[in-house]
């Protein structure tokens, strides 16, 4: 039985085509079949307690962490959620491989909240990825078109997308200056495959 924060951790970082390239159903329904499987209980811990959106973005998906600091009747959790917390950061230091040790002060992290800069929540990104989001019909990271047909196709916008993960985070007055080379670039790169019907 998975946590609510497992399912979310396995989905962020996870997703259903990378399963299915891997061939990882079939692996899972030969285990589930084999004689093996009465006496294994689980195959793997992944010590993990956070979200990771993109390659250098990770979220504690924590929503009420900032109650805990102005309603009063929250404070009874005030230590419990800085454990959580901590926890969540642990792991996510000793999964980029930077494990701080304490007594020697060897690795510092610092934590800052919105108190300390609170203009920038107030900002609005102008990077391609902000205007996708804020213009088309994205959800899950799943962007839905149906103007090219009739049938409507689906494109999933992840680090495995090239164009998207080169320029996602990019001020749109650049790609915008650049989209023509873009766009001739796509082109010859993928010329003969749209012929076979592939992409």
């Amino acid at each position: 039985m998975w946590s609510q924060l497992a399912m979310r951790i396995d989905q962020s970082c996870v997703k259903m085509h990378d399963i299915m390239n891997e061939g990882i159903t079939k692996l899972f329904n030969w285990f589930c079949k084999s004689i093996t499987s009465k006496f294994v209980r689980t195959l793997k811990e992944i010590n993990i307690a956070f979200l990771p959106y993109e390659s250098q973005i990770f979220s504690l998906d924590n929503s009420e962490t900032f109650q805990y600091y102005y309603k009063p009747t929250k404070m009874a959790g005030w230590n419990e959620m800085l454990e959580r917390v901590a926890t969540q950061i642990v792991t996510l230091c000793a999964t980029l491989g930077n494990t701080p040790d304490w007594r020697k002060r060897a690795s510092q992290l610092i934590i800052l909240d919105r108190g300390f800069d609170s203009v920038t929540p107030l900002l609005h990104e102008l990077t391609l990825q902000a205007m996708a989001y804020d213009l088309l019909p994205i959800e899950n990271d799943v962007l839905l078109n149906t103007r090219q047909s009739i049938t409507a196709r689906r494109f999933l916008l992840d680090e495995n997308d090239e164009i998207w993960a080169q320029y996602r985070h990019e001020h749109i007055a650049k790609v915008t200056r650049n989209i023509a080379d873009i766009v001739k670039k796509f082109q010859a790169d993928h010329k003969g495959q749209e012929k076979h019907g592939t992409r």
